[in-house]
Order: C-alpha cells, then sequence, then structure tokens
C-alpha cells in the first residue's frame, strides 16, 4: 500500500508541479526607442516670401517713394547641429538664401523708377525645440544680414541714373515642425521667418549729394525644408 501512495503522490507532483509553458508570462519586449534628434545636418529649402522696403532721400528738396512690397521666391541651404535631452532640443543653425525679391515705385521725377533688391541673404542663429507626436516644433532665432541693392533706372529705356549696393545687417525669428522620414535619415519639415534689416544710408554710383538715400527692408518667409542627419552621438 505504501508504494501505492507514493506512486499517486509522484504522478500528483507530476502534474501540478511544473508549469506548462503556455501558462509562463512572456516578457514583453521592450518598446523600439524613441528618434533621437541630435547630430549634425545639412539640407536644402525653398519657398515664397515677401519683400517690403521704405526708400527715403535724405536731402529736403525731394519727396520720397511710397513704402513698396513684392512677393516671389526664395531659396538656399542650410547646415546645423543640435542635441536632445529628454523632450527638449538645443541646437545652431546657418542658412544662406537666394531671392529673386524686387520692389519698384516712381522716383520723385516721374520719368524714372526707384527699384530696391534683395539678391541673397544669410542667417545664422539659435534654435530650440521640442519634440511631441513624433514631430520636433521649434523655435529659431538669430542674427541676418542681407546685400541691399538700389537704381533709378529711366522708365523709357531701362538704362540706370545711379545705382547703389550696401550690405544691411539685421536679425530673424522664426518657428517650424520637423518629421522624420522613416529611418532614412532624412527630415522634412516647414518653417517660417521674419527677417528684419537694419535702415542704412546709401550713396549711390555715380555720386550725387542729393540722391543720398535711407533704405529699410524686411522679409516673411515660407519655406519647405529637406535634410540629412548624421547621428554623430553613437
Amino acid at each position: 500500500m505504501k508504494w501505492v501512495l507514493t506512486s499517486i503522490a509522484a504522478v500528483a507532483a507530476l502534474a501540478t508541479g511544473p508549469v506548462n509553458a503556455a501558462d509562463i508570462p512572456v516578457k514583453a519586449p521592450p518598446p523600439a526607442a524613441a528618434y533621437n534628434w541630435s547630430g549634425f545636418y545639412f539640407g536644402g529649402t525653398g519657398g515664397v516670401g515677401r519683400l517690403r522696403t521704405d526708400w527715403t532721400y535724405v536731402g529736403p528738396s525731394f519727396p520720397s517713394p511710397n513704402p513698396t512690397d513684392d512677393a516671389t521666391w526664395v531659396g538656399g541651404g542650410f547646415v546645423g547641429i543640435q542635441w536632445q535631452t529628454g523632450n527638449w532640443v538645443f541646437g545652431a543653425e546657418a542658412n544662406g538664401i537666394a531671392t529673386g525679391l524686387r520692389t519698384s515705385a516712381f522716383c520723385p521725377n516721374p520719368i524714372y523708377n526707384c527699384v530696391v533688391r534683395l539678391d541673397d541673404y544669410w542667417t545664422v542663429g539659435a534654435r530650440l525645440g521640442y519634440v511631441m507626436w513624433n514631430a520636433l516644433w521649434y523655435a529659431t532665432g538669430g542674427f541676418a544680414e542681407g546685400r541691399v541693392k538700389t537704381s533709378t533706372p529711366l522708365i523709357a529705356t531701362g538704362v540706370n541714373f545711379d545705382t547703389s549696393s550696401v550690405n544691411q545687417p539685421g536679425w530673424f525669428a522664426g518657428a517650424g515642425v520637423e518629421y522624420v522620414l522613416g529611418n532614412t535619415g532624412l527630415i522634412f519639415g516647414f518653417e517660417y521667418d521674419h527677417v528684419g534689416f537694419d535702415t542704412k544710408t546709401h550713396n549711390p554710383t555715380p555720386f550725387a549729394s542729393s540722391q543720398v538715400r535711407n533704405i529699410g527692408a524686411d522679409v516673411d518667409t515660407f519655406r519647405a525644408r529637406l535634410s540629412y542627419k548624421f547621428n554623430w552621438w553613437r
């Protein structure tokens, strides 16, 4: 009888002791690592811009043209670096932008046009971003400088009476959003910027003191961006 009881106990132990593999809780795999925005990047950008200018003659003998504006294409390239900690992203970026922006108004002598052109400008500044909804939302701002040119062409022939060209420093501020395109290293986004150039005195060539003018300018742009980021932290 003893061996019968022993056998029953052994069978019961086999039936209840080991746990069925299907009943063992399986540890869930760790979630995929969130995208790390840290790194060095470069890219291209393009969109539309609006230029507003103000032309004021220094000499009191001439009235000044009214403020004018123009909208057309802008495009260029950029390079930057950024570092992420938690959901915050800190960075710096430099942009070089070419434009076709040009404003025009009648000069005090209406047989001439008073023309202001902004062929290109550059910016360098800081970026502060926050990662939310798998996207980087950021603000940016810093220093800007543009080459502002003026001319007074004769309307009938297009021949310039005088010209000037001055580097005008200023500032910029803007905001944007960027999205990662899969695991390609490519980042796509949009950015709005306002650029304000300091008013500067333009001494025309050939020089005439009566034609000296102060020129102010500012630009608003809305641009798409495409960049490639290198993962330098690895």
